[in-house]
């Protein structure tokens, strides 16, 4: 079993795309298994999906109200709100790839970001160097 004081690694980018946000800064610890940014596909399909979404909430509200029985009116709004909901909630998740922490060592419970090697905007490639990570401590066995 080899034990050294501190590891410097670097965490590749989970997908290809677009770096779209960095949710921890540098000098900043963190958890395995935190979310670190998130990489969109560069497509910019979910942004335009949201804007539908929001006309389709907002243009069955007028139709009952036009059509004025209270009863008719209530019961169609929930269901453009729950709609509102699980289509947002389904976009973020078809937004972008988390990149996050992973597990660097038996040993390792979390992690510091010495410096990020993208910025927000930029482009990058699946398993392309994103950003370098400081451990305190790793132990591991050399078979």
């Amino acid at each position: 079993e080899v034990s050294t004081d501190k590891v410097d690694t670097e965490i590749p980018a989970p997908a290809s795309g677009v770096l779209s946000s960095i949710k921890v800064a540098e000098d900043e610890t963190v958890e395995v298994g935190a979310e670190l940014a998130l990489i969109d596909d560069g497509s910019g399909a979910p942004a335009a999906e949201a804007a539908p979404q929001a006309e389709q909430v907002a243009e069955p509200a007028p139709e009952p109200a036009a059509a004025a029985p209270s009863t008719e009116q209530a019961a169609p709004a929930p269901a453009p709100t729950a709609d509102a909901a699980a289509g947002q909630s389904g976009g973020g998740a078809a937004e972008g790839t988390d990149v996050v922490l992973p597990a660097l060592g038996e040993s390792v419970t979390e992690g510091t970001v010495t410096r990020w090697l993208k910025s927000v905007g930029d482009s990058v490639e699946a398993d392309e160097p994103l950003l370098e990570v400081s451990t305190d401590k790793v132990d591991t066995e050399i078979p």
